[in-house]
């Protein structure tokens, strides 16, 4: 989890979200069927780490879709803040929400990666 939370909202993928980002504000897509497995494939990566943390017990989940779809949201939400400038946020920070809200939402000890 923490490589993929690096991984999303580092600056190196900050160009990649602003084109996402972008294609997706402006509706540029092959069609709706695109959108939908892009979002399909996100989700089902994030559910499936977080089936991997409840099988080793890092964690406790028992709607890890439910789970996933939260992570979705708040992952895209903090790029496009960051992309933005508002509210000023560094990746740092950014995946230190990601992991405190994971923490919350699994009881995982561990929010900051340590």
């Amino acid at each position: 989890m923490d490589l993929l939370l690096a991984a999303s909202l580092d600056e190196e993928t900050r160009p990649h979200r602003r084109l996402w980002f972008e294609c997706w504000q402006d509706g540029v897509w092959d069609d709706e069927r695109s959108q939908h497995e892009r979002y399909t494939g996100w989700h089902a990566v994030l559910r499936d780490l977080v089936l991997a943390g409840v099988a080793d017990g890092s964690l406790r989940c028992a709607d890890p879709d439910g789970t996933a779809a939260r992570l979705v949201a708040l992952v895209d939400g903090l790029a496009l803040q960051r992309l933005r400038g508002v509210p000023p946020m560094s990746s740092e920070q950014a995946v230190a929400h990601v992991r405190t809200a994971l923490a919350d939402w699994t009881g995982s000890s561990h929010p900051t990666g340590e």
